[in-house]
Formats: structure tokens, C-alpha cells, sequence
């Protein structure tokens, strides 16, 4: 049986100059195995060719906001993102058709930049766990035979409030998900989750964890500069 296995993601490839460098510069240390990369955002052709002779796995970060804005910022309350996220879907602006659009021209943009499409789906800010557009990530997963979809089988055991609301909409999305025949990770767990890094020993020792930072943050990526044993 496989021993406990970090799969440490990194996100954002794309939303800005110091993300890439950072990302990049954890790729080359060979202790990453998936890369999230933002098809709309800034990729320069040498960091592509760069990820593309990578031993990793490059996943598509899918969004439907606008995360390369001037005024964003590197960390956001929970409330706040849900209260955008509901007025943008009930306001009609982020009707079910036009994230399909939307999704659908990004994954074309990926293989248009990278020569093939990506090995897994993801999103900014975990927006496709929203279980109508959840169905819309199957629906393009399936079209374009993208085996691994980020979601996790089952609950991350610490309980921050974002972790409370993925873990009820991923109960709702296991049956797309096993219908599908699509991979995810047993675990899905955010470097912010964690009070602690010891509760990684109360998991399960044959289970299959993805591990997701965002290196555009400076706390996540001095972490990374010291995290040896993966």
C-alpha cells in the first residue's frame, strides 16, 4: 500500500512578476510536483518553456473574476469573497453559460500558449466547489480528457471558516465527481488552513494529500525555501 503522499501544488502562475519568480525558482529546487498556471495572466515564453521541460504537472487555474487587478489584495476576508461571489452569480454576471464561455476559451488559451492541454482543473479562490459550476469543470474535463480535478474525497480535519464551506459543497460534489471518473487527492489542504504543520501526522499513512500554496506570499514562500521533506 503507498505511504502518505504530499502533492505539493503551487498556485497562480501568472497573476504577477514576483508569483513567477518564486514559483519558478521552487521548480528548480525539484521539490514541486504541480504547477496552477493562469492562462490570461502574465506568461512570458521563457517561464513557459521553463515549466515545460519541468517534472511537474501543470494544471489550469481557471477564474471568473478579475484577479489581476491593480487593487487586489494577496489575502481577503472569507465573508467578503463570499458576499462578491454570490452578488456576481445572483446579479446574473456569473450566469452558469457564461463561466462555461469563459472557462472553455481559457483551457483553448492554455493549449494555445503551452502546445497541449493541461493536466488538471483547478480555479481561483476554489470557486468551481459552487456545485453548478462544478458540473461545468466535469463537463470540460470530460471533453477535453483531463484526468484530475482538485477537490479531495474527503474533509481536511482542522475547521477554519473557508474550510467549512468547501467541505459541505465537496459532499455535494462526490457523485459528479465519481460519476465522471475523474481523479482528485484523498485530502485538499491550503498552507492557511493549518494552525498547526504537526496535523499532517493525524492523517491516514496511505493517503494521497494535495498541498496547495500561493509563493506570492511572503510567509508561504520562506516556508517553501525550508521545506525539504516532502
Amino acid at each position: 500500500m503507498q505511504k502518505k503522499h504530499l502533492f505539493v501544488a503551487l498556485d497562480d502562475f501568472g497573476i504577477s512578476p514576483q508569483a513567477n519568480r518564486h514559483i519558478l525558482e521552487l521548480v528548480r529546487a525539484g521539490i514541486i510536483n504541480r504547477v496552477a498556471v493562469m492562462p490570461q495572466g502574465l506568461l512570458p515564453e521563457v517561464a513557459i518553456q521553463q515549466l515545460l521541460i519541468a517534472p511537474v504537472a501543470l494544471d489550469i487555474h481557471l477564474e471568473i473574476n478579475n484577479p489581476f487587478r491593480s487593487e487586489r489584495k494577496l489575502k481577503d476576508g472569507t465573508l467578503n469573497r463570499v458576499f462578491l461571489f454570490f452578488l456576481g452569480y445572483f446579479s446574473g454576471k456569473t450566469s452558469v453559460k457564461q463561466v462555461t464561455q469563459q472557462w472553455e476559451a481559457q483551457i483553448q488559451k492554455f493549449y494555445a500558449l503551452f502546445g497541449r492541454y493541461p493536466d488538471g482543473l483547478n480555479s481561483h479562490e476554489h470557486t468551481h466547489f459552487f456545485p453548478p459550476y462544478f458540473a461545468v469543470m466535469i463537463q470540460l474535463a470530460t471533453k477535453y480528457n483531463i484526468s484530475y480535478i482538485r477537490l479531495g474525497t474527503q474533509s481536511h480535519q482542522e475547521k477554519p471558516l473557508v474550510n467549512r464551506i468547501l467541505n459541505w459543497l465537496r459532499t455535494k460534489n462526490l457523485p459528479a465527481l465519481a460519476q465522471s471518473g475523474r481523479n482528485t487527492s484523498d485530502f485538499l489542504i491550503s498552507f492557511d488552513w493549518l494552525s498547526s504543520w504537526d496535523g499532517l501526522n493525524d492523517y491516514p499513512e496511505e493517503s494521497q494529500i494535495e498541498f496547495i500554496f500561493h509563493p506570492e506570499r511572503e510567509d508561504e514562500m520562506a516556508f517553501l525555501q525550508t521545506f525539504k521533506n516532502l
